[in-house]
């Protein structure tokens, strides 16, 4: 370590596991390093908890960076708990922070990061929520310049978002966090509204999760990407997603209904529209189609059972239609022989799996 202190351009440190004590860490000097702007610390993930739980976070304290830090990422960390300057409002210049794997961990103490604007939390196995209980008492907005948060496999997370306002918040990823039941905390849903410049909304894999964000009057949402969300397709009524006057793009994937969509479900300002591996599915809804006046792309794949394409055909308004792994659907919208080649002949672009027939 004191080798690592003496390093100029020092990005990472790995093999940390190997540390015997607090002592060797502080050799790396890091509090002095005025010029470190970027650096990961990086522990051998093994998935197993640490031989010494309180030695690993007396390393982690002793691996203080200075304040000028701009990007932090702390990888397989052991601990069940990390250093409280991971969270200190001294790091004013900390605008982005990515911890992955840190099994045994069940706090993050990120609170008072003025800065923040980038946020990614991903294979957090012991994580269960946020607990900034006391912060929000206090009347602290949290994470005022918080931009992009990405939550990935953290399969004991119950609540997607910190229970607070989250005033500039754009883009919202969620994926394979199997025990989120709602993305804000159920004493407050009624009270809080979509951030106000959220423009994108991705979850996938969360069976469990119940409803989406309670949309503002003047939301700005333009992208809604749901896959594989069990509980959310089932209450779908609750999605609300007329109220997003800026909505342009859905993306639909593991629909388990036979049917979709169901009418007044998507905005008619809808200028893009993908639905994929939804084996079950074996009908679209034509009169909700009729609806999508602006609809200038579908994309439809991975539906084995969909045998043809709306009675009333498809908006006037598309110019793009794909067919990816659809094999009735594709014998039926065959250039001039197929019963559905009429409903789609007015269309601009027509790709029927990687080949395209117009």
């Amino acid at each position: 370590m004191k080798k690592v202190g003496e390093l100029e351009n020092l990005c990472s440190i790995s093999g940390l596991e190997n540390i015997k004590d607090a002592r060797e860490a502080t050799e790396a000097n890091l509090k002095d390093k005025k010029c470190l702007t970027k650096l990961t610390l990086r522990w051998k993930h093994n998935g197993g908890a640490a031989d010494n739980s309180e030695k690993e976070k007396d390393v982690l304290d002793a691996l203080r960076p200075h304040t000028s830090l701009e990007y932090l990422g702390i990888e397989g960390y052991r601990g069940t708990t990390f250093s409280d300057w991971i969270g200190d409002s001294a790091f004013v210049n900390l605008v982005s922070v990515r911890i992955v794997g840190c099994d045994n961990c069940i706090l993050l103490p990120l609170g008072q990061l003025p800065c923040l604007e980038w946020l990614s939390i991903s294979d957090m196995m012991e994580w269960k929520d946020w607990s900034f209980a006391i912060l929000e008492e206090e009347g602290q907005i949290l994470f005022p310049l918080l931009k992009e948060l990405r939550l990935y496999n953290c399969p004991k997370l119950n609540v997607g978002l910190p229970g607070c306002y989250l005033p500039s918040l754009k883009y919202l990823w969620i994926w394979n966090c199997e025990e989120m039941e709602v993305l804000v905390p159920r004493t407050i849903q009624q009270n809080v509204t979509a951030p106000p410049f959220l423009a994108s909304v991705q979850i996938s894999d969360c069976p469990v999760l119940e409803s989406l964000l309670h949309w503002g009057s003047h939301s700005k949402v333009e992208k809604i990407w749901l896959w594989n969300t069990k509980s959310l397709f089932e209450n779908r009524s609750k999605w609300n997603l007329q109220r997003l006057s800026c909505l342009k793009d859905v993306n639909i994937s593991g629909w388990e209904d036979e049917s979709f969509p169901e009418e007044g479900l998507l905005p008619i300002t809808l200028n893009y529209l993908m639905i994929q591996g939804c084996t079950n599915l074996e009908t679209l809804n034509g009169k909700a189609f009729q609806e999508l006046t602006s609809l200038q792309t579908l994309d439809i794949s991975g539906c084995p059972r969909l045998g043809c394409l709306p009675e009333e055909g498809l908006p006037t308004s598309l110019t793009r239609l794909y067919i990816d792994g659809c094999p009735l659907l594709k014998k039926r919208c065959e250039r001039e022989k197929g019963e559905d080649w009429p409903k789609i002949q007015h269309i601009t672009k027509v790709i029927l799996d990687g080949e395209r027939i117009k």
